[in-house]
C-alpha cells in the first residue's frame, strides 16, 4: 500500500492530476452494467440446458459475438504492455496483428469446419475421437493449468495500475472485480459473457481512440509522430534470419503466426463462440469483424507507443527517474493527458478493466465446459436432467473463479509467477497445436504417436524455455531497448546513469538455444510434436484404425485417394456423421 501511495503521490506532484469521484465512477458503472447483464440472462432469460449455458442455445448474433472475440484476445496485460514495448523497441510488434488476422481465416478453412460439423462442446473431445481418451486428457489438462496460471495475472496487472494511480487498496480492487465477473459469468452463461464483452470492448476501443487522437493532436499531428519515430529508429524492421533477434520481420510474421494459431485457431474460447452461431455463414461474418477489430486495437496500442515516444522524445520519464520502470509509462501518459481532458484517466482504467473482465469471463465459461466435458461428465449419471447439468456448470465457474481470485491475492508475493505463466505458454502452446494439426492434417499419425510426440515436444520446450528464463532472471540475457534521451529534462530530473552502460552484457557464453526469442517457441513446439509423432506412428502403425473423413480438415481431403475412401467405407468405419461419432465413442471407451 505504501508503494502504491508513493507512486500516486508522484503522479499528483509531477503532473498536477489526481483521480476524482467521476474517474472512479466510470470503472464502477462498467462493473454495475456487467452485473445487470448477468442478472438479465440469469434470471429473466434463464439458461435451462447445458447447450443454452455453454453455447447460448446456438442463437448468438454476429456483431456482439465478434466484439466478444475481439475483447477476449486483447487482455489488460496487452493494453498496458504493448505501448511501452513499442516505445522501447519499435513498431515491429504491430505486424503480429497482421499475422493474427491471417490466422483467423486460416483457422476458418482448416480447423473450424471440423469442430463445427462435430458439434462437440469441448474442442478436446475431438482428440478422444481422433486418438484416445489419454490424449484428450493431456490436451485439456494442459489448457486448464495454463489458464489457471494466466488468469490471476490478467486481473492483477490492471488492478496494480489502478492502485498505483489512485492509492486504492489493490486487494479490495481485485476482490470486487473478480466477484462481479464470477457473478455474471456463473448466472448468465455464454450470453451474459458475450453481451458484457461487447460492452467492454466498446469501452476499450473508445478509450484507445480518444487517447490516441488527443495524443496525436498534442504531438503536432501524425506527420510529426512519424518523423520523430523514423529519426529515432522506431520504425526500423530487421530482416535478419537470426532467431535470437527480438523483433525481426521473420519473428513477427512466421513465429507470431504459429503463436496466434495456438492462441486463437484451436482455442476452446474461440471455437466455443464459433459453435454458438446458428450457421457457418455467420461464422465467416464474425471472423471478418473480429479480424478488423484485432487490427484496429493492435494499431491503436502500437501507435500509442510511438505517440508516447514523440511526447517524451527529449525527456524519458524512466531515465529521468520519474518512473521506476517502463511498465508505468502508459498510466503516467494517460494521467498527463488528463490535464487536457478531465475524466480520461477514469475512462482509461475502465477500458483496461474491460479487457481484463472479458478475458476472465470468457475463460471461466470455457473452463467450466472443459472441466465438465473432459473430467466430470463420465461420472455424471446419464439420466441427469439438463437443468442439473447447467447448475453443475455454474458451480464449476464459481469454484474456478474463487481459485483465480485467491491466486490474484497471492500473486504479488510470488514474483516469478508471471515468468512461470509465460514459460508455460511457451512450453505448451506449440505442443497442443501439434495435437490438432496431427489429427486434422496428417492421417498417418496415430494415438501413441500423438500422445508421446506431445510429451517429447513439451519436455524439450520446457528445457529451452525454463533455461532461457533462468538466464533472464539472472541478468545475463537482456533485450536492450532503443536509445532514449533526457536532454530536455529539468536539471534536477536528469539521470546521470546511462542505461546502456548498466545493462549491456555479453551473450557469448550463453548457449544459442536459450537465446532464441519467445516468438519462435510455438513453431518449435509444433515442429517437435509433429516430428516425434510421425516417427512413433511409423513404428506403431497398426495401433489405429483408418481415420474417418469427418475428423480430417477439408483442406486435406482432396489428397486422400479414392481407393482409401472406398476401403474406409467398406470397413464400416462410417456411414453418416451420427454413426461415425457413435462408432468412435464406443471404440475409444
Amino acid at each position: 500500500m505504501n508503494e502504491n501511495s508513493s507512486i500516486s503521490q508522484t503522479f499528483e506532484h509531477i503532473l498536477g492530476v489526481k483521480f476524482t469521484w467521476y474517474d472512479n465512477s466510470f470503472f464502477l458503472l462498467m462493473l454495475i452494467i456487467s452485473a445487470f447483464i448477468g442478472i438479465y440472462y440469469g434470471f429473466y432469460k434463464k439458461q435451462t440446458t447445458a447447450k443454452d449455458y455453454l453455447l447460448g442455445g446456438k442463437s448468438m448474433t454476429v456483431f456482439p459475438t465478434a466484439l466478444s472475440l475481439t475483447a477476449n484476445n486483447v487482455s489488460g496485460i496487452a493494453l498496458l504492455a504493448i505501448p511501452p514495448d513499442v516505445y522501447s523497441h519499435g513498431i515491429a510488434y504491430w505486424i503480429t496483428y497482421v499475422s493474427a488476422s491471417v490466422v483467423v481465416f486460416t483457422s476458418y478453412w482448416i480447423f473450424v469446419p471440423v469442430f463445427y460439423s462435430l458439434g462437440k462442446n469441448s474442442t478436446f473431445e475431438y482428440l478422444k475421437l481422433r486418438f484416445d481418451t489419454k490424449t484428450r486428457l493431456l490436451g485439456s489438462g494442459l489448457f486448464l493449468i495454463s489458464r489457471l496460471l494466466y488468469l490471476p495475472i490478467v486481473i492483477y496487472i490492471p488492478a496494480l495500475a489502478l492502485a498505483q494511480a489512485t492509492g486504492l487498496n489493490i486487494h479490495l480492487i481485485t476482490i470486487l472485480v473478480c466477484v462481479v465477473c464470477i457473478f455474471y459469468t456463473s448466472v448468465g452463461g455464454l450470453k451474459a459473457v458475450v453481451y458484457s464483452d461487447a460492452l467492454q470492448s466498446t469501452v476499450m476501443i473508445g478509450t484507445l481512440i480518444i487517447a490516441f487522437t488527443l495524443g496525436v493532436i498534442r504531438c503536432g499531428g501524425l506527420g510529426n509522430v512519424w518523423t520523430v519515430s523514423l529519426e529515432n529508429d522506431r520504425l526500423n524492421l530487421s530482416s535478419d534470419l537470426d532467431l535470437t533477434k527480438r523483433d525481426s520481420i521473420w519473428a513477427v510474421t512466421i513465429g507470431a503466426f504459429v503463436a496466434w494459431t495456438a492462441f486463437t485457431g484451436i482455442n476452446q474460447i474461440y471455437i466455443q463462440k464459433c459453435l454458438a452461431l446458428p450457421t457457418k455463414s455467420d461464422v465467416i461474418k464474425v471472423l471478418c469483424i473480429f479480424s478488423f477489430g484485432l487490427i484496429l486495437i493492435g494499431s491503436l496500442t502500437n501507435f500509442m507507443g510511438l505517440v508516447m515516444f514523440t511526447e517524451y522524445e527529449n525527456c524519458d520519464p524512466v531515465e529521468a527517474g520519474i518512473l521506476n520502470k517502463p511498465d508505468q509509462l502508459l498510466p503516467y501518459y494517460i494521467m498527463d493527458l488528463s490535464k487536457q481532458l478531465p475524466g480520461l484517466a477514469g475512462l482509461f482504467v475502465a477500458g483496461i478493466f474491460s479487457a481484463a473482465l472479458s478475458t476472465l469471463s470468457a475463460s471461466l465459461n470455457s473452463l467450466s465446459c472443459t472441466i465438465y466435458e473432459d473430467f466430470l461428465s463420465k461420472y455424471i449419471p446419464k439420466h441427469t436432467s439438463q437443468q442439473k447439468i447447467s447448475t453443475i456448470l455454474k458451480i464449476i465457474v464459481v469454484i474456478t473463479g474463487v481459485i483465480c481470485t485467491t491466486l490474484v491475492l497471492v500473486v504479488e508475493k510470488l514474483g516469478g509467477l508471471l515468468a512461470l505463466t509465460n514459460s508455460m505458454e511457451g512450453v505448451t502452446s506449440g505442443s497442443i497445436l501439434g495435437l490438432f494439426v496431427a489429427g486434422m492434417l496428417i492421417p498417418k499419425i496415430n494415438a501413441k504417436g500423438a500422445f508421446y510426440g506431445c510429451i517429447a515436444s513439451m519436455s524439450i520446450m520446457a528445457f529451452v524455455v525454463f533455461g532461457s528464463q533462468f538466464y533472464q532472471n539472472s541478468g545475463y540475457l537482456i533485450d536492450l531497448p532503443l536509445p532514449v534521451s533526457t536532454e530536455g529534462c529539468p536539471s534536477n530530473l536528469k539521470n546521470v546513469t546511462k542505461f546502456d552502460d548498466v545493462l549491456r552484457t555479453s551473450h557469448a557464453d550463453i548457449p544459442y538455444i536459450f537465446r532464441i526469442q519467445f516468438y519462435w517457441y510455438g513453431l518449435m513446439g509444433l515442429i517437435l510434436c509433429i516430428m516425434f509423432a510421425l516417427i512413433i506412428s511409423i513404428f506403431t502403425r497398426n495401433y489405429n484404425k483408418e481415420v474417418p473423413r469427418e475428423l480430417l480438415s477439408p483442406v486435406i481431403l482432396p489428397f486422400i485417394s479414392k481407393k482409401r475412401e472406398i476401403e474406409m467405407k467398406n470397413h464400416g468405419v462410417y456411414k453418416s456423421l451420427d454413426q461415425t461419432l457413435e462408432f468412435l465413442e464406443n471404440e475409444r471407451n
